[in-house]
């Protein structure tokens, strides 16, 4: 039953997107910004997402554009010189909400930004991010689950998401802080 709930809920999770993938890797394509999107770097690996236990989300930086890009695959975006960072934080495999978290990015200038929310998907939607991938859901784990804090850097138009608030504390240094974006899994 668990299963069958999760599947239709992913399935809603995918019609909701309102893009085809071949609609993304053309638009994608088009931009000549992102790297071809292939089954290999786009797709989520279920089963060895499953024996994890979660979704383990990476954490990577660009120097030269100054931005950090987040996801499930190890290969991120571009050829921006890309360092890995580690695991940022987990998130749920449980539905929690219909929707579940998705990565988004902007072509022209690769933001990547988490959208929470079908709101917020259709609102990055109509400024031009492109979808990139799901990356589980909000945790429901009451007692243990971690916030993810989220800023925002307008001078190089980025967004930056953390577990740790003394990272970045309550913004600065040209940092905006906008709360907390969701919760990880512990």
């Amino acid at each position: 039953m668990k299963k069958l709930l999760l599947a239709t809920a992913f399935a809603m999770m995918l019609f909701s997107c309102g893009r085809e993938e071949s609609e993304f890797q053309n638009e994608i394509k088009d931009t000549g910004l992102l790297t071809n999107m292939n089954s290999k770097n786009s797709n989520l690996n279920k089963d060895s997402k499953a024996a994890l236990g979660g979704n383990y989300i990476n954490r990577h930086y660009s120097h030269s554009l100054m931005k950090h890009y987040y996801g499930s695959s190890l290969t991120p975006i571009g050829q921006h010189n890309w360092s890995y960072e580690g695991t940022a934080f987990k998130t749920s495999q449980i539905a929690s909400t219909l929707v579940s978290l998705a990565v988004y990015i902007n072509p022209n200038n690769l933001d990547c930004v988490i959208a929470t929310t079908q709101a917020e998907r259709t609102s990055l939607e109509a400024t031009g991010y492109v979808f990139r991938e799901p990356i589980g859901y909000n945790s429901n784990n009451m007692s243990g689950r971690i916030p993810v804090y989220k800023y925002y850097r307008s001078s190089k138009a980025g967004h930056f998401y953390t577990t740790n608030i003394n990272e970045l504390g309550w913004g600065g240094n040209g940092w905006t802080y906008e709360g907390i974006a969701f919760y990880a899994e512990p």
